[in-house]
């Protein structure tokens, strides 16, 4: 049995770090974990939640309680799909056509501070 280790790309984005670790990930047998996307499913949650609130086109108001009391109940995986593309998966659904949508993009750097 081989232990396999823990291999993080990181960089600038939209500098290729997803894309090689995809390559890098099937070449190994690993499995891709991107902890962007983490961060946008539960940039995901909290909109579908209504716990952003948007004051005007700039500010905007996070119940940082609500999303970080739930974390726990949020269940992620990032699992391949029948055409062998990694998807992200939020309470068993395939959420990841949604986490570039523009709301999210919007949101996303806040939630990852929390």
């Amino acid at each position: 049995m081989t232990n396999k280790i823990i291999i993080a790309i990181d960089g600038c984005s939209s500098t290729g770090k997803s894309t090689l670790a995809s390559i890098l990930a099937d070449y190994l047998s690993y499995k891709h974990i991107n902890t962007g996307s983490m961060y946008r499913a539960v940039t995901l949650n909290a909109i579908r939640k209504n716990w952003i609130n948007s004051l005007n086109k700039i500010e905007f108001r996070v119940n940082k309680e609500k999303i970080t009391s739930t974390l726990d109940e949020l269940k992620l995986d990032f699992s391949a799909n029948s055409k062998g593309e990694c998807k992200m998966y939020m309470n068993g659904k395939d959420v990841d056509f949604q986490l570039k949508s523009p709301e999210v993009s919007t949101y996303v750097s806040q939630i990852s501070q929390i």
